[in-house]
């Protein structure tokens, strides 16, 4: 088999539209990701001193 027949037996895959790509992301966190982060953390935002806590910033900002 010549690499051309190779190809025309396998076309190049479909490009995802951007509404796919959202469905397909939202899935992956609600099925993968999410079902591991604690209920009680769910939805809750991180405060600017967490963030900076985990950034490892101090007053000075350093």
């Amino acid at each position: 088999m010549t690499e051309h027949e190779d190809t025309a037996a396998n076309p190049l895959p479909t490009v995802e539209s951007a509404e796919q790509r959202d469905i397909r992301c939202q899935r992956f966190l609600e099925e993968e990701i999410w079902p591991y982060i604690p209920a009680e953390l769910r939805g809750k935002s991180v405060s600017k001193a967490e963030i900076e806590e985990i950034l490892g910033l101090g007053p000075d900002g350093v």
